[in-house]
C-alpha cells in the first residue's frame, strides 16, 4: 500500500473524496464567519475592510461550489459536469442560497 492508502483504510474513504468534504465544509464555514466580520467593518465605517471581506466570502463560496462539484464529479454520479452545480447541489446536498448566495 503507498503511504496516501493509510487515511482510507482508517475511515473508509478516499482521501480525496475526505479532502473534497473538507475544503467544501470549510468553505462554507468561513463564508458564513465573514457575514459577522462585514457587520463589524460595517459598522465600524471601515469601506475598504468591508470590500475585502465581502471578496474574501465571494472566494470562499466559489471554493466550496467548485468542492462540491468536483466531490459529485468522482462519486460517479450521473450527468455531473463542470457546469451542472444545480445537479451537484441535490447529490451533496442544496446550499442555503440566502445564507451561501453564489
Amino acid at each position: 500500500m503507498q503511504a496516501n492508502d493509510k487515511g482510507e483504510r482508517m475511515t473508509g474513504t478516499k482521501d480525496a473524496h475526505f479532502d473534497l468534504v473538507s475544503i467544501l465544509y470549510h468553505g462554507l464555514k468561513s463564508a458564513s464567519a465573514m457575514e459577522t466580520y462585514l457587520r463589524d467593518a460595517q459598522q465600524a465605517g471601515d469601506d475598504e475592510l468591508s470590500q475585502f471581506i465581502q471578496n474574501t466570502a465571494q472566494e470562499d463560496k466559489r471554493r466550496a461550489e467548485k468542492a462540491k462539484i468536483l466531490l459529485a464529479q468522482r462519486l460517479g454520479q450521473p450527468g455531473i459536469n463542470r457546469s451542472s452545480s444545480e445537479r451537484a447541489s441535490q447529490i451533496i446536498g442544496s446550499v442555503d442560497s440566502q445564507n451561501y448566495p453564489l
